[in-house]
């Protein structure tokens, strides 16, 4: 008989989860044995949330004895009043709280586990949960057609600043010597086009839909070989630029997380098949995923498409970093960007059960040639899966 509690503000994705909009003051959140959940809230915030919350039992602090009306007191009564045998928290658990409750009943049996394996009913998503997902995906659609206007209309120009350097880094924006002399400029405002300048129209522009965009990944040549970079300099042309973008709803606090990779000029050989060798491994990852798929192994099959394709993972030597697909194939997508479930290299016998959502984004990696990532968000149904929201374009740009 375990008592599951949670303390904190909406920020928290499970308080957030479970009251289902945004709120002032901390909460109270307690889900009894049987499922049931109690959300004791401030008494000014009592009132909007009982207009807007279904299903949760809703208290509020007055409704507690004035000298029992701590969040460690009322803890304390809910453990009594369900007759609990444990009480399970995060750990991100309020210290405070955890050191008062221990010296109030000193044996009180606490325990504690990561974050995301304590409302783990996230992990399934309603079908009101997954259409706000897909309308932040929606968002990621516009942040798309943004970048891919802004390089259609580039001028490809001479870089009057440009300085031939003796070797190849991984923070450089090319991959190829020859484009080192070339940078675009946007004839909209005569500006070079840089990482900086797309992230900055594409903020805007999501501000404006009520979409917050706190960073994005756009990398180009080199830099976007490490997967994580945000990106920073020009984009230069015949090269490779990773666009990954994750707006937040500034509504419903859903994420939508989408990456394309585009090219502003012509790719080489490499680049091409690069490019296709990755969409070729999200069209197979997309045919496995079904209920009781197991999402290691989903993981190692990419691995093992990529290796039979020639793209093999390894460390570079010369570059000092991981080269090939070195990172997992997707993660859980809601009201955090990286939930439950994980899909990596890490064998957690974990499979997919209708109603997950999470990133299908396979990439490689490779200094010299470029980065290429293509992420969607995908659904698990009862018969396989489906695309929650989708952008269909030409990732070569004249």
């Amino acid at each position: 008989m375990t008592l599951r509690v949670l303390y904190g503000t909406v920020a928290n994705a499970d308080i957030l989860y479970l009251a289902r909009q945004k709120l002032l003051d901390p909460l109270l959140a307690v889900i009894t044995p049987t499922g049931q959940t109690i959300l004791v809230t401030s008494d000014r915030d009592h009132a909007s949330l009982k207009q807007v919350s279904a299903g949760p039992r809703l208290m509020q602090t007055s409704d507690f004895p004035k000298d029992a009306c701590s969040v460690s007191q009322i803890i304390l009564a809910f453990y009594e009043r369900f007759e609990a045998k444990e009480l399970l928290i995060p750990y991100t658990f309020p210290v405070g709280i955890f050191v008062k409750a221990r010296q109030l009943v000193p044996n009180l049996p606490i325990r504690i586990v990561p974050d995301q394996k304590l409302v783990t009913e996230r992990a399934c998503k309603s079908s009101r949960e997954v259409s706000l997902i897909q309308d932040a995906c929606t968002a990621c659609a516009t942040a798309f057609n943004i970048i891919r206007t802004i390089l259609g209309r580039a001028r490809i120009e001479p870089d009057p600043t440009f300085t031939k350097l003796p070797s190849l880094t991984l923070q450089m924006t090319h991959t190829n010597p020859e484009n080192q002399g070339q940078h675009l400029v946007d004839p909209a405002t005569n500006l070079v086009v840089t990482s900086e300048y797309l992230y900055e129209a594409v903020r805007a522009a999501l501000l404006e839909q009520n979409y917050q965009l706190d960073s994005a990944i756009i990398s180009c040549g080199n830099q976007a070989c490490l997967p994580t970079s945000y990106g920073t300099g020009k984009i230069r042309p015949h090269e490779l630029v990773v666009c990954d973008v994750y707006p937040r709803s500034l509504t419903t606090g859903y994420y939508g997380d989408m990456t394309r990779t585009f090219i502003k000029g012509e790719p080489s050989s490499q680049q091409r098949r690069l490019v296709e060798t990755v969409y070729g491994a999200q069209n197979l990852a997309l045919s496995l995923i079904k209920p009781g798929m197991n999402l290691h192994e989903l993981n190692c099959r990419i691995h093992q498409y990529f290796t039979e394709a020639g793209y093999e993972t390894t460390y570079s030597e010369e570059y000092k970093c991981w080269t090939g697909f070195v990172h997992g194939l997707g993660h859980g997508l809601g009201l955090d960007i990286d939930e439950e479930p994980t899909i990596d290299s890490i064998d957690r016998k974990d499979v997919c059960r209708v109603g997950h959502t999470f990133t299908v984004e396979p990439g490689l990696y490779y200094p010299g040639v470029g980065g290429c990532r293509v992420e969607d968000v995908v659904l698990v149904t009862e018969d396989g899966c489906e695309k929650v929201g989708s952008y269909v374009c030409d990732w070569m740009i004249e």
